[in-house]
């Protein structure tokens, strides 16, 4: 018999805004700590605003030896496996909230450690991209 043995969660409890950078940061409010030798399903949603000239980039930072791959599940986006401990890059092209979700399989090894998303604009420009209160990541523990 299995199942999910725990679940832990992070939200995004403020609007968090970067202006003119590119350089990847920590997010004030998306980090929750994992177990060594463990599989979690996971699920990321992020309710983000930006412009067409700066739009979105986002990793995470994960254990070493641990794997995050996972899908896009947007209308537009293809099924194709993703990592998630590598850069991405979201088209936004809007300065409407637009929701996007991933989801996935974290596997840890031998270390544990957290799992933080760090984001910033893919091009710099002098205008906000916000990644607003109510974004979330959840994990599941599945082994």
């Amino acid at each position: 018999t299995s199942g999910i043995i725990g679940i832990r969660t992070a939200v995004k409890t403020a609007d968090e805004t970067i202006n003119n950078s590119n350089v990847l940061q920590d997010d004030d409010h998306i980090s929750i700590s994992i177990e060594a030798n463990a599989r979690y399903a996971f699920r990321l949603v992020m309710r983000l605003s930006s412009k067409a000239a700066s739009d979105f980039q986002f990793v995470f930072t994960i254990p070493s030896l641990a794997d995050m791959l996972g899908a896009l599940t947007n209308e537009a986006d293809t099924n194709s496996e993703i990592n998630f401990a590598s850069t991405m890059t979201i088209l936004v092209g809007s300065s409407s909230t637009r929701i996007h979700r991933r989801i996935g399989v974290l596997t840890t090894s031998t270390n544990a450690g957290t799992v933080l998303l760090r984001w910033a604009q893919n091009v710099a420009a002098i205008e906000d991209t916000i990644l607003h209160a109510g974004s979330y990541l959840i994990l599941e523990r599945l082994a």
